[in-house]
């Protein structure tokens, strides 16, 4: 039962029982108490205490009824606009010159803030926890008022709680440390770190020792570390792994992880890429992608380097441990293909060909990007090999849904829509991506359609030569930019991808049909671009036209590029910034 509720109760208890009761029950339950405990019993009918005590739950009493008039919004402050605020055209809360008080709401706070510093002092851990659980939360309601126009109300809103320490002069983040103090103190077991988890959680705050000293005695948190531990094992979530690493370092020896990493790591599989890390004597980099799906690797130049100057040994001792953290991790995740990528790099310079063809699988099967199945491809067996591996890829490997969940930092096995639609390509059937491709009808808004990968894709596919161009290189970044999410991908696109380019089987009949296709589609999306006068897209109609042209021209039609460029600048004479963008690419 926690403190409030307690309290609630003895409260009613107490409601019902007249004078002669409690007396009766006092002397009935002095009556009970061991030899060693009547002293202080005795202790605490002292006068002056008492009557401290009670003037200090008279106070507390009329401050749980301020906090309540404050949430209620029966009290709140005025935020005084610049006299020269337009409603219609001004925006809130950057716009208010000074702040009113006339009903004393920064006084009530400050006078609660010192009572629970004297609930401290005194010991009363519990009742200071539940007051600083409302100061450390609450906002005050405020309106928008012209100077001396109190009457006037603009519109209300809500002065936030770091403003409200920063009013007042107080100290938010004492307070937050006083407050895991008087939970340390206060409380005991499984209910103590139930309750510092939650405040640290959601204050940012991983070490343990923020408090230690924030009181009149130490906090003896060394006392209780094996128990926070075995805590944050149970949590899952971002804020329960750094946790973890922050007291195992400050109380735990160098070798105490990895001895408990089996345990450790089935709520939290960074751990192992963290002992690798600490393995390899190298950073990884952490990232959060646009579509909210998180990232750790290693620079891959930086593993291939360290890597070398490691010995035989120490190489077979790096690789044992990979292989047991392929056995023991959990699930399909981002890290686990990362940690199979050093095993990939280790196995390749101690030539362990069996381990090499099982760490690039793995890294697949973990991360299921194009880029990591253009890498498996040369290691397959023809036929059921790479029929399972495309069977895996299609259907069992989930597409992402933009995961927003910025606590989740173990990303499972997901992909994008473009990569799951980009699929046949990479697997060797390029024409039935375009037929996939062929029913986007979309002409304009391309930024965030898939056609608008699919054009750029063939536009690179279907070039017979390696010459370089600007143009070809910015076809290249946006396919990238599309397609390849994982700063490692993006490493080794270009080179993998014209391996792709070089290899893909298409007849006569199909690289025509889809070069009528890539040309329709540019003059419908050329003529709706200009028509509604989109000028911030004239340069990317530009791009692919003069693209399209190097195709052509790429198949033995010289002079090709030009001629098509003419028939576009003849066709929209009259609009003078597109024709300027089309004859600087030329």
């Amino acid at each position: 039962m926690d403190y409030t509720t307690f309290m609630k109760a003895i409260d009613k208890q107490i409601k019902n029982m007249d004078e002669q009761m409690l007396r009766s029950w006092i002397r009935d339950y002095a009556r009970k108490l061991p030899e060693n405990s009547r002293y202080h019993f005795l202790e605490q009918f002292n006068e002056s205490e008492f009557e401290d005590k009670r003037v200090i739950a008279t106070q507390i009493e009329h401050f749980e009824e301020w906090i309540n008039s404050v949430r209620s919004e029966e009290v709140f402050v005025y935020l005084v606009l610049n006299e020269y605020y337009d409603d219609w055209h001004d925006e809130p809360d950057d716009e208010f010159i000074d702040v009113k008080d006339p009903l004393d709401v920064f006084v009530g706070f400050k006078e609660a803030c010192q009572l629970a510093e004297n609930l401290i002092e005194k010991e009363m851990y519990q009742e200071a926890n539940e007051l600083l659980v409302n100061l450390i939360s609450i906002d005050i309601f405020a309106l928008a008022v012209l100077e001396d126009q109190y009457d006037d109300i603009h519109y209300d809103t809500t002065f936030e709680n770091v403003e409200l320490f920063d009013q007042t002069y107080t100290d938010r983040d004492f307070f937050i440390r006083l407050w895991l103090y008087a939970i340390a103190r206060g409380y005991t077991g499984e209910e103590r770190l139930e309750k510092l988890y939650e405040v640290m959680k959601a204050h940012h705050i991983v070490d343990i020792d923020k408090m230690k000293t924030v009181g009149k005695e130490e906090v003896n948190t060394a006392s209780f570390v094996d128990e926070w531990i075995d805590f944050l094992i149970r949590q899952s979530g971002r804020h329960a792994y750094d946790s973890l690493i922050q007291v195992c370092a400050s109380y735990k020896n160098i070798n105490f992880l990895e001895d408990n990493i089996e345990r450790f790591g089935l709520q939290h599989p960074q751990l192992y890429l963290n002992l690798l890390a600490n393995k390899l004597d190298l950073l990884y980099i952490e990232e959060r992608l646009n579509d909210g799906r998180f990232v750790a690797w290693f620079k891959p130049n930086e593993v291939e380097e360290k890597v070398s100057q490691l010995s035989q040994k120490e190489c077979e001792d790096i690789l044992e441990f990979i292989h047991f953290a392929r056995e023991n991790m959990p699930g399909k995740l981002f890290i686990k293909s990362e940690i199979m990528e050093v095993g990939y790099t280790i196995a390749s310079h101690l030539n362990h060909s069996s381990d090499m063809k099982r760490f690039r699988h793995l890294a697949f099967v973990n991360r299921s990007s194009p880029i990591n199945y253009l890498y498996l491809r040369p290691y397959l067996n023809p036929g059921e090999e790479v029929k399972k591996v495309i069977d895996y890829w299609s259907n069992d490997v989930a597409k992402e849904t933009n995961q927003k969940n910025w606590d989740n930092y173990l990303t499972e096995n997901t992909l994008t829509e473009n990569e799951y639609n980009s699929i046949p390509l990479f697997t060797g059937d390029a024409f039935s991506f375009y037929i996939n491709c062929k029913e986007n009808k979309t002409i304009l808004g391309w930024s965030y359609d898939s056609i608008g990968l699919a054009i750029p894709l063939f536009l690179l596919l279907l070039r017979q030569t390696d010459e370089e161009s600007p143009v070809k290189g910015i076809m290249e970044d946006e396919v990238r930019s599309r397609l390849v999410t994982h700063p490692r991908d993006r490493i080794i696109f270009n080179r993998l991808f014209r391996q792709l380019t070089h290899t893909t089987s298409l007849s006569e009949t199909e690289r025509e049909d889809i070069l009528n296709w890539i040309k329709q589609t540019l003059d419908r999306r050329t003529e709706a671009l200009l028509r509604e006068k989109v000028r911030n897209s004239y340069h990317k109609a530009a791009e692919l036209i003069i693209a399209y042209g190097e195709v052509i021209e790429s198949m033995g039609n010289p002079g090709a590029k030009e001629t098509i460029a003419n028939d576009y600048l003849k066709k929209y004479s009259r609009f003078n910034r597109f024709r300027k963008e089309v004859k600087e690419l030329l």
